[in-house]
């Protein structure tokens, strides 16, 4: 990780290489493994999700609802700035980077680190954190597994969210364009 203050004090960069993230993103992966499956097998035992997909053409469903759910991540990252930091969708480029296998969508205006942090999590809320609470109450192996997929494809982002903690809500930061994490443009 780059933890570089300039001169002038104004920019910090908290960012690490998108392979590093995806390395130290391990035991946050490890961690969602653990406080998702538990409770579901606790509630609903594993049989059903064993059964579920043994079968050939569920396990292509789920690998074509993996590959889409990729792009929809991303899509709704971008979504979460344009809202809520009201910058036009032009300023954000989407991208695959193949050196780490990871797809990303990019900022490139300032926003505040409240937004940014909001902008981090709300694919894995709407994607892996709402499926897995109805799997909860619901049994449904589908959003069970699709949430628990979703949930660890965001450990990335989940990784990014404490790499900045001790940003303050009201500073500002800039998407990094090549690295997992962000420049805190103002002194904190």
């Amino acid at each position: 990780m780059r933890n570089e203050i300039s001169n002038d004090g104004k920019e910090t960069d908290l960012s690490i290489p998108l392979w590093k993230a995806n390395i130290y993103s391990f035991p946050i992966f490890i961690f969602s493994l653990i406080v998702t499956v538990f409770p579901y097998s606790f509630l609903w035992g594993t049989e059903k999700v064993y059964s579920e997909f043994s079968s050939t053409s569920n396990f292509l469903l789920l690998i074509l609802i993996f590959f889409f759910g990729i792009i929809l991540h991303e899509i709704i990252h971008a979504i979460s700035w344009v809202m809520f930091a009201k910058i036009p969708f032009s300023k954000i480029k989407f991208g695959f980077n193949v050196r780490s296998l990871s797809p990303y969508a990019h900022c490139g205006e300032t926003v505040t680190a409240k937004v940014y942090r909001i902008a981090l999590l709300t694919p894995a809320i709407i994607l892996g954190f709402i499926p897995i609470s109805i799997s909860y109450v619901s049994g449904s192996v589908w959003f069970f597994v699709t949430g628990l997929l979703f949930t660890v494809t965001a450990c990335g982002d989940f990784f990014i969210f404490c790499l900045i903690r001790k940003v303050k809500n009201d500073q500002l930061v800039a998407d990094h364009p090549e690295r997992a994490g962000c420049k805190v443009v103002e002194k904190f």
